[in-house]
């Protein structure tokens, strides 16, 4: 943008939370003509019950903390801080008091959604031990009714008045980045997604 440009915006996660909440904010406005689509994966737009479960214990929420401000700059890139409210504002009371407050401009940003749901999948079996704990919460989350990709419920991925969504079963919260159990590979999620999107950049003036 700063080169004149305009831009697509593709967001995985609490990635789309950070997208819909910075165009949101009317300090940004001057911003929405040059943004072309923002194309969102598993967005946590409503919140996250596993935050919700998470915050319930002043432990868990502080191992968590602790995760996020110190492990993860180390596993992800040296040069990043962490941030211990990575988790705290995907809470389902926080993300819905910021779009109470400033609501997501959808008419002007075309948006396009992959929203996604995982079940049947065995809680004892050899994964890699950051991907287990999301066969957990699934099946935390179905014993109360609720179809989510493991982290995030499949209700609150969705965007209202997006102009486009995909739904996909069997594709868990990491596997759009990360090939694990899913049919799903990380290119066709990609594709589909941008294949979805590009009939609406022509209708942004």
């Amino acid at each position: 943008i700063a080169q004149g440009r305009r831009v697509v915006l593709l967001a995985h996660s609490k990635g789309g939370a950070d997208a819909v909440t910075a165009l949101a904010d009317p300090k940004n406005a001057d911003l929405l003509p040059k943004v072309s689509a923002l194309l969102a994966i598993q967005p946590v737009y409503a919140g996250s019950k596993v935050a919700d479960l998470i915050g319930k214990s002043s432990v868990i929420q502080s191992v968590t903390d602790a995760f996020f401000e110190k492990v993860m700059p180390v596993i992800d890139r040296a040069v990043d801080t962490g941030d211990r409210d990575a988790v705290r504002d995907l809470r389902s009371e926080t993300r819905q008091a910021l779009l109470a407050k400033h609501p997501y401009p959808v008419e002007r940003i075309p948006t396009v959604v992959v929203r996604s749901t995982t079940d049947g999948r065995s809680l004892i079996r050899p994964r890699h031990p950051l991907r287990q704990p999301l066969v957990i919460f699934q099946h935390y989350l179905a014993k109360q009714g609720t179809a989510s990709d493991g982290l995030v419920a499949l209700e609150d991925q969705r965007i209202p008045g997006a102009k486009a969504e995909i739904t996909l079963e069997d594709l868990d919260h990491f596997e759009p980045g990360i090939r694990g159990e899913s049919p799903h590979s990380p290119c066709e999620i990609t594709n589909r997604i941008v294949d979805a999107a590009l009939p609406l950049f022509a209708t942004k003036k």
